[in-house]
């Protein structure tokens, strides 16, 4: 099952600092490669310019029809540009309101085809989750705002399709009057409206970092968190199917200082069965497990300095897979029921990753990122026989690049990478589609 993530900042990591200047980089032209024998990356297709400052932000989201989304923020709005299959990438276009700061966007698409985007709106008064659905008969519909109504600041937020097309959404807030912080969910059912917020954690702290989720097809759920409380602590909290969530447990720990040991981030995913599962770095890669009572596995630590980066997924075998960036790349894999498998694997020689991600598309896994090495986007596919060797899915960036994101996300029979980068400012958003 798909898990998706969102941090309340992205940076630029593992490149060389440069000042923007004016000027836009253009893609040239790219001959289709071939990641595997069986996986073919089309040329990258332009959709957008953005602004360098601040950092943008880009997620993505795709289905088996062959339909996509790419969504970003860029001068104080979320953008997106819609993929079908009949007319390609639709021209791309501001979802959120003017007037507001949007940041923190989160995107899902259900199994009817619709596509729900949501999004962090600073507002005169406070900040709240706002939230847009998008059917290929309307196209992106008004903005619905769907909690943290008169909260000093809301979110990330984070989205996750069930079966049934209801889409669960968690994020968390903060109450500068008690300064107290909670994690909250909200239900869209359906074509209806949005469930009333509901606080499913008031854990002790000060602020909310990061916030991800993972649902499977019959609505088992779970949530995680990274919360700052001096030093920096990992939460998560499940939900069976049909059922409610419990309480949260602590998982992970990370010290404020130094900042190379911070808990920098934490995914999660869930299987079929309801079984969740988690990742995440600190000093070393960390990964952890429900056992069959429910409670979590004490952590699996590949004690590999410093690691970077991790992506966590579980594909239609029910196995989960985990990737990492430690100087190249490392890969650990739990299989139903097992535990992880130590010692970590190094795979894709001589790559160095930077926004590492994993999109599962039946029983296979799609990895993308920005080789530091290379300085190009690159994927590669896991099967069964295991990861295949990396290949390009975007020339030479131009020098000295930046870059700002990378999202790959499964669709049709394969999967999407989409980034932003430049030499100067504004940067380019493009997107390359693997089948």
């Amino acid at each position: 099952m798909r898990t998706q993530y969102v941090r309340s900042g992205t940076s630029r990591r593992g490149l060389t600092a440069m000042v923007l200047a004016g000027g836009i980089a253009v893609a040239g032209a790219l001959v289709p490669a071939t990641a595997t024998a069986a996986t073919t990356w089309s040329a990258p297709v332009t959709l957008a310019t953005v602004p360098g400052t601040p950092s943008p932000v880009l997620v993505t989201a795709g289905q088996a029809s062959g339909t996509a989304v790419v969504a970003w923020t860029g001068g104080g709005q979320v953008s997106a540009s819609v993929r079908t299959p009949s007319a390609g990438w639709s021209s791309a276009s501001a979802v959120s309101p003017a007037g507001q700061t949007a940041s923190s966007p989160a995107v899902v698409m259900r199994p009817d085809g619709s596509a729900v985007l949501a999004w962090a709106a600073q507002r005169s008064a406070d900040t709240v989750i706002e939230a847009s659905v998008w059917t290929a008969a309307a196209g992106w519909g008004t903005p619905a705002v769907v909690g943290g109504t008169g909260m000093s600041f809301t979110g990330p937020v984070a989205l996750g399709a069930v079966g049934s097309g209801n889409v669960l959404a968690a994020w968390g807030q903060y109450n500068s009057a008690t300064g107290a912080i909670s994690v909250a969910s909200a239900t869209l059912i359906g074509a209806g409206s949005w469930s009333a917020p509901a606080i499913v954690a008031t854990p002790a702290g000060t602020a909310i970092r990061q916030v991800s989720v993972a649902v499977n097809s019959a609505g088992a759920a779970v949530v995680g968190w990274i919360r700052k409380y001096n030093d920096l602590f990992g939460d998560v909290i499940t939900r069976p199917a049909g059922g409610s969530f419990g309480a949260p447990v602590t998982i992970a720990t990370g010290p404020w200082r130094p900042a190379l040991q911070q808990l920098h981030s934490l995914q999660v995913a869930i299987d079929a069965n309801g079984r969740a599962s988690a990742a995440w770095n600190n000093a070393y890669a960390n990964a952890t497990a429900q056992q069959a009572n429910g409670t979590w596995a004490a952590a699996t630590v590949f004690p590999m300095a410093y690691a970077s980066n991790p992506a966590l997924a579980v594909d239609a075998t029910g196995t989960a897979q985990m990737l990492w960036a430690v100087g190249g790349a490392q890969a650990s894999s739990l299989p139903p029921g097992g535990s992880w498998a130590t010692p970590a694997t190094a795979v894709f020689p001589g790559a160095k990753p930077v926004f590492l991600g994993i999109a599962p598309n039946g029983t296979s896994d799609f990895a993308g990122w920005y080789d530091n090495a290379t300085n190009q986007i690159t994927a590669a596919v896991h099967t069964t026989g295991g990861w295949s060797t990396p290949t390009q899915v975007s020339p030479p960036l131009p020098a000295p690049p930046w870059i700002a994101a990378v999202s790959t996300a499964p669709v049709g029979t394969g999967a999407l990478i989409a980034w932003i980068s430049g030499t100067g400012n504004p940067g380019t958003v493009q997107v390359s589609i693997g089948t």
